[in-house]
């Protein structure tokens, strides 16, 4: 999981100086840190900055809920009796696993003279393919519950989009929702009353980009997703290591990986059925 990193510096007359207290609180009172795309709290109120060891500087490190956020934060100094608001924004931390690319030692020794550029660009277009068929590329998205919100939008952690919602929990009891437009933007039937751990289970579709899922599928699936992308590239004519048999052997070796990954999450979501309950206030 990434994390974010808040620094700030305090100056007195242009002179770096430690004031009395640095906490997170916006001008108005109601939050500290809050992701901008659905305001859930992310530092609780007047929680303190940690002095960085340098005269007037401060810092607060989190983990990110999820990756590629953005959030607004307030900060309250008091110096010398005087209250004083600062405001300001900051990028989160980014996705960075590139778990996916530990699959390409199972195809660059059938394909030894096409470029690594060429096939991770192959292999990621197998992994979608394979994610889209299947659905089977799952992550369980944290939100923190805002009071009286309803709407909240879901990001996956990875460099994703979100294909499915499967369930949704509120403090670990299974409720009501709907999807909106947005497809990551879901809708509770009762509204939180605030802080409580909302947990979203989704199917995830990779980015173009992408070189990082969650490590379990390339455990797991990784053998038949290298096939999806030996199949592509066994059928490019013309090339060195253009084969049409071994294509079709690995087109095959594909399919099956991606019915028996299906077999497999429907079995699952058999033994992990829950009753769903409204949740209201």
């Amino acid at each position: 999981m990434s994390s974010t990193t808040i620094t700030f510096d305090f100056k007195a007359d242009g002179v770096s100086t430690n004031p009395t207290s640095v906490v997170f609180r916006d001008a108005g009172g109601t939050y500290g840190v809050k992701r901008q795309d659905t305001d859930a709290s992310v530092v609780a109120i007047d929680t303190a900055l940690t002095s960085s060891g340098t005269t007037g500087s401060y810092h607060y490190t989190f983990t990110d809920p999820a990756a590629n956020l953005t959030y607004d934060y307030g900060i309250q100094v008091v110096y010398n009796g005087e209250t004083y608001n600062y405001a300001s924004t900051k990028a989160g931390g980014q996705s960075t696993a590139t778990n996916l690319l530990d699959v390409l030692p199972r195809v660059k020794p059938y394909v030894g003279s096409a470029s690594d550029q060429i096939v991770e660009q192959q292999l990621r277009i197998a992994l979608r393919d394979w994610a889209k068929d299947t659905l089977g590329i799952r992550e369980t998205v944290s939100i923190t519950g805002v009071a009286d919100q309803t709407e909240y939008t879901v990001t996956s952690t990875y460099s994703a989009q979100i294909l499915k919602v499967y369930e949704v929990r509120v403090d670990e009891s299974a409720v009501y929702w709907n999807m909106e437009n947005p497809p990551n933007l879901i809708k509770l039937t009762g509204a939180p009353t605030g802080g409580e751990a909302i947990e979203v289970d989704v199917a995830l579709l990779p980015d173009e980009d992408a070189t990082g899922v969650p490590e379990e599928v390339t455990n797991e699936w990784g053998d038949g997703i290298a096939s999806g992308c030996l199949y592509r590239m066994f059928m490019m004519a013309g090339m060195p290591w253009a084969n049409e048999q071994a294509a079709m052997f690995h087109r095959d070796e594909f399919w099956d990986s991606m019915a028996l990954a299906k077999r497999s999450m429907a079995s699952n979501r058999e033994d992990d059925r829950t009753i769903k309950l409204d949740y209201a206030l």
